[in-house]
């Protein structure tokens, strides 16, 4: 799975830094379509995340977009307008 880090900041999102994660997409999320926070928190490099868990939002990301997760209990709920890190979970390398 790729993970990339962005900063965000009045709505705009710039790429800080990526990483691939020894694990797919789809092993990270329940069957019901959460997302197991856990696994994902011990498979990033320790010291990779720029701020707390709670800190940063996570969203997954597709060619065309992301969904921002709002049911996190360790990362913090999406929520738009304020300045922050965002961590988009991709299926694989973007492209472009």
């Amino acid at each position: 799975m790729y993970l990339q880090l962005m900063r965000r900041q009045r709505g705009v999102q710039r790429p800080v830094k990526q990483v691939w994660l020894p694990c797919t997409l789809d092993q990270m999320m329940y069957p019901e379509g959460g997302l197991n926070e856990t696994m994902l928190l011990n498979m990033i490099p320790e010291g990779w995340l720029p701020a707390k868990p709670g800190e940063v939002l996570v969203s997954l990301a597709y060619p065309t977009g992301s969904t921002g997760l709002r049911n996190l209990q360790i990362f913090h709920p999406w929520e738009r307008h304020f300045t922050c890190y965002v961590l988009e979970l991709w299926h694989e390398e973007p492209h472009g």
